[in-house]
């Protein structure tokens, strides 16, 4: 047997594991050669408490799952969930197949989706679940550099292959979720990138391809403001940020989001704060 990729038992949310991420953990990826390990395979019914996913590469195998006679042939892959009693019977002389093994995180936001109600399943193994694989063992012989990740972003994308193939539904969208309008999320980006310069309604609009009218129309319906009073109010809240670092004075901050004096700077921070910068600084350092 040899092991293409074993999850690290460390991973954590902090370190973005895609895995960990999507509720998987204990994950590993064998190869499995039956000319060289036919003598460790047991010919014992059992289960585990992970998800068994047998991806057979060459030959055949026959298991017995649940009484049930089972063939899984050369370029299909048999699921078998969490807890199924099972062996394999039979299997050709030349059979070799890749495993992926792995644990479902109870209480993960993805547990239901992937554990759900699923039972065994046969299939016939995706072109990208075979690349995939392909990819894996080919960067477990180089490891150059960043290689776990690669293959962690690879594994996942095999097992969300196979889950879609047996018909798992997202949990999270059968309720309808309204999204933002992407025009909207253009203007908030270019705003954003953009806080200290002016900025107009007229080039805001030509930058989402739009005219000014519509433009208006999705800031009203989505933000509740005009174009502008929400620029202003990004603009107050760059302030409030750039007041909070001592080390700049307010005619530093005044300069870099070019006011063109503090008179005007002051004016423009308390007509929208409540109070002046100098006072609000004040606040916050206490």
């Amino acid at each position: 047997m040899e092991i293409l990729f074993r999850q690290n038992e460390t991973d954590t949310a902090d370190n973005c594991c895609i895995l960990y991420r999507m509720g998987i953990e204990r994950c590993m990826l064998k190869r499995i050669s039956f000319v060289k390990d036919r003598a460790h395979i047991t010919k014992k019914r059992h289960y585990h408490a992970g998800v068994e996913i047998h991806i057979i590469e060459s030959g055949y195998q026959i298991y017995e799952i649940n009484g049930k006679s089972i063939c899984v042939t050369e370029g299909h892959f048999l699921l078998i969930p969490p807890l199924t009693r099972h062996v394999v019977v039979e299997e050709a002389p030349n059979a070799t197949k890749h495993a992926v093994t792995f644990n479902i995180k109870e209480n993960s936001t993805f547990a239901d989706v992937l554990s759900g109600n699923c039972s065994v399943f046969v299939g016939q193994t995706p072109a990208a679940v075979t690349e995939g694989i392909l990819y894996i063992a080919n960067e477990y012989t180089t490891q150059k550099a960043l290689y776990r990740s690669a293959v962690e972003c690879r594994l996942w994308e095999c097992i969300l292959h196979i889950y879609r193939l047996v018909g798992i539904r997202d949990a999270l969208n059968e309720t309808v979720r309204s999204e933002e309008d992407p025009r909207l999320t253009i203007a908030k980006q270019y705003i954003e990138d953009n806080i200290c310069q002016s900025i107009s309604v007229s080039e805001l609009a030509s930058h989402c391809y739009i005219s000014e009218k519509q433009l208006e129309r999705i800031f009203e319906s989505e933000c509740g403001l005009t174009v502008m009073k929400y620029v202003r109010k990004m603009k107050c809240s760059q302030i409030e940020k750039m007041l909070s670092d001592t080390t700049l004075s307010l005619r530093q901050i005044s300069d870099k989001m070019n006011f063109n004096n503090e008179y005007h700077f002051n004016s423009f921070f308390k007509k929208y704060a409540g109070m002046s910068p100098g006072t609000y600084r004040k606040t916050i350092i206490k």
